[in-house]
């Protein structure tokens, strides 16, 4: 079984006073890996991790943005949250739910037009398969 190809994921942080910027890339590596694994629709990822709060007189937030390449439309979300860690798993979790909705719908998409291709066939006994594609 073939191996499949190492995925482009960039990582930017922005978050003052913090060296843990590896443990937040692996998490992104590990989740959109998964995605990707058995499929030819996601051709990379990019992701930044910032905490747009810094210096303010507000509660510390952190914002991911999640950006996910994928055919035939590129899929983001965003998530803010007190805990950088849960910033970006929530981004995470909201890119997941979209990629399978739309893996979802091509594959509604699909069945439909395989529907119409049969009923053509059906209905049209001269209409040759071989001289045409769906």
């Amino acid at each position: 079984m073939s191996q499949q190809p190492e995925l482009p994921i960039e990582f930017t942080m922005d978050i003052p006073d913090s060296d843990s910027d590896m443990d937040y890339y692996v998490m992104l590596e590990d989740r959109v890996s998964d995605l990707a694994r058995g499929h030819t629709d996601i051709t990379g990822a990019a992701a930044t991790l910032s905490q747009p709060a810094a210096g303010r007189e507000t509660a510390y937030i952190f914002a991911a943005s999640v950006v996910v390449y994928m055919r035939p439309n590129n899929i983001n979300a965003t998530e803010k949250h007190d805990n950088p860690a849960q910033a970006l798993k929530g981004a995470l979790d909201a890119i997941e739910r979209q990629v399978r909705q739309q893996r979802g719908k091509l594959r509604e998409d699909r069945g439909s037009l395989d529907d119409l291709w049969r009923a053509q066939v059906e209905a049209d006994p001269s209409f040759d398969e071989d001289d045409a594609t769906p």
